[in-house]
């Protein structure tokens, strides 16, 4: 299976806009970046796309032999016919490397870079560092900020914020869901994508928009766990079987959500 590459033109591009700090389109930059993609994009579910208003695309963070989340995030800024506002991590942990602290430092400055000429959102990385709570804090506290401001706006979001074994999904980290379910109350619908490899195609599903459905009296924990499962619960509807993990039937009743 051969790994989708980068243009060497976008390398060129990008690399003078990190440098020189000057702003870009990732809508622009990913249309670019797809149109020469061997085997093409599969894009499905395209009628379920709006052209306006306020709404959270959630997707599955999908990584394997020749791609990783990263070609997702370019295929879903490609589809959206406004700028896909994305939050990501804000670093790389390298864990059990030698001179990870220094590699993370050095992935660090990039994603700053990154989010800087794309206007990204950045967090902390996953799984939930506990000397991190309070960036981890700020950092939704500024995402809710901007939801709040802007009267239409497209974010992107990957809840279970890294991958698991055998690319199957799983429960997102506590305290994903009330975001998403914050989102939801801000007036942003919830538009959910599926990615995956398929007979060694790039395929993006989009399915139905729809709105969270969890009652405010709940306990925290509760709202949260409703949350995710439902959110879970659609991008698994838009992925094949064997990738569904415990959302593959509803055996995620039973499952409770990692404090931190």
């Amino acid at each position: 299976m051969c790994p989708y590459q980068l243009p060497a033109d976008y390398y060129i591009k990008l690399g003078y806009a990190l440098m020189f700090k000057k702003k870009r389109s990732l809508q622009r930059d990913a249309r670019h970046v797809l149109q020469g993609l061997k085997p093409p994009l599969e894009l499905r579910g395209a009628e379920h796309i709006s052209a306006g208003g306020r709404y959270l695309v959630t997707v599955n963070h999908y990584t394997a032999q020749g791609h990783n989340v990263l070609w997702s995030a370019l295929a879903i800024s490609a589809a959206i016919p406004t700028e896909v506002h994305w939050v990501m991590t804000n670093a790389w942990t390298f864990p059990g490397k030698p001179m990870r602290q220094l590699l993370r430092h050095a992935s660090e400055l990039f994603f700053a870079r990154l989010a800087a000429i794309y206007g990204i959102s950045l967090t902390p990385p996953m799984p939930p560092d506990p000397r991190e709570q309070v960036a981890r804090a700020l950092s939704i506290r500024h995402l809710l900020a901007f939801a709040r401001q802007e009267t239409e706006a497209v974010i992107g979001f990957a809840p279970e914020g890294r991958d698991f074994p055998g690319n199957l999904l799983g429960w997102p980290p506590y305290g994903a869901g009330r975001l998403m379910l914050e989102l939801s109350r801000l007036g942003y619908s919830i538009l959910p994508a599926g990615v995956s490899r398929e007979d060694d195609v790039l395929v993006l599903r989009f399915g139905p928009v729809y709105e969270l459905n969890v009652p405010e009296e709940l306990s925290k924990e509760e709202q949260d766990r409703r949350s995710s499962q439902q959110v879970m619960t659609h991008i698994a509807s838009l992925l094949p079987q064997n990738l569904r993990g415990v959302f593959d039937a509803d055996v995620s009743s039973t499952q409770t959500l990692p404090k931190i």
